[in-house]
């Protein structure tokens, strides 16, 4: 019995260690498996937010790709536009500073206004009275110059209002813009590097400018030879017209001289025969009656015969 209570009294302390330990083995499994789970929320709640994040990431590159297609749409359409109204403007401006150079005061003229222009920084349309003006004076300096000379001036102008339609287009169609990046891209690096991008862009772009001032002072010079060119061929063409013009009123006049001496000649032919012929009659008349005297004598009487006329065998009359 003694020993049975013993072995009772072991097994129950025992026991009760036992249930002790298997009391923290199982809270610590059920804090194992709150772990787990809560690490299973947090990995599904992180896999969402990543999810969400994903989603959100594409709907804004979405959006970036959508605003930056919007404004290289827009910026190439209004790139277009003001091309064109720019290649009009100037086919304008070229157009009518070419017809005043030409025909409203040569090319000092035509830089003249082109400096003022440049001070103001516009463009100056001419005014109704100054077109009119023009209009007049190109007649009439087209009556002065060779048909060749205005055909070469229409030409020119041709080509002024229909330069670089193409090319401009190309360029434009070529052309790449830059686009910002959208706010919720941009990091310090990114920032970094598109500082960067933005000073070498500068760079290029002053390069540019200082090339295409180069070009504008190339371009400036060459119209002003053109310029100069043409009204030189016009100042040759008007003096050649003059010098003809005097040649031709030169020889005009010999002509005319001409034709009165002649005139005048055949006007004397004609009295100097006619008093030849008249002489010649009164003379035929005369020894016509003579003859009819001298006949009308022998007849009446033969005084005469054997006399002077009938001795002579070769005797002929006066012709």
């Amino acid at each position: 019995m003694e020993l049975e209570q013993i072995k009772a009294q072991v097994v129950l302390r025992y026991a009760k260690q036992r249930d002790s330990l298997e009391l923290q083995i199982q809270q610590t499994k059920d804090a194992i498996a709150n772990v787990e789970n809560a690490m299973n929320i947090s990995l599904v709640a992180l896999q969402a937010n990543i999810a969400r994040n994903q989603r959100w990431l594409k709907a804004i590159h979405g959006w970036i790709a959508i605003h930056q297609d919007l404004c290289r749409r827009r910026r190439y359409r209004w790139d277009q536009e003001i091309s064109k109204m720019r290649r009009e403007i100037l086919a304008l401006e070229a157009t009518e500073g070419f017809v005043k150079a030409v025909f409203g005061g040569g090319p000092n003229g035509a830089l003249r206004d082109q400096q003022k222009n440049s001070s103001v920084g516009c463009f100056q349309p001419q005014s109704k009275c100054e077109k009119m003006w023009l209009s007049r004076r190109r007649k009439q300096a087209e009556l002065v110059i060779s048909q060749e000379s205005c055909d070469r001036i229409r030409n020119i102008e041709t080509l002024l209002r229909t330069r670089g339609l193409s090319t401009d287009e190309q360029v434009i169609a070529k052309k790449k813009f830059f686009v910002p990046h959208h706010s919720l891209l941009i990091r310090e690096k990114e920032l970094s590097e598109v500082a960067t991008k933005l000073q070498v862009e500068q760079d290029v772009l002053l390069t540019n400018i200082d090339k295409r001032k180069q070009e504008k002072q190339q371009l400036e010079e060459r119209w002003a030879s053109v310029i100069e060119e043409i009204s030189r061929e016009l100042a040759n063409s008007e003096e050649n017209f003059r010098k003809r013009t005097i040649e031709l009123q030169t020889r005009l006049e010999e002509l005319l001289s001409q034709r009165d001496s002649m005139r005048m000649m055949e006007q004397e032919e004609l009295i100097e025969a006619t008093v030849k012929y008249v002489n010649r009659k009164r003379q035929m008349n005369e020894l016509h009656q003579e003859f009819a005297h001298l006949g009308l004598s022998l007849s009446i009487n033969g005084v005469g015969r054997f006399s002077y006329f009938e001795r002579r065998p070769n005797y002929l009359p006066y012709r």
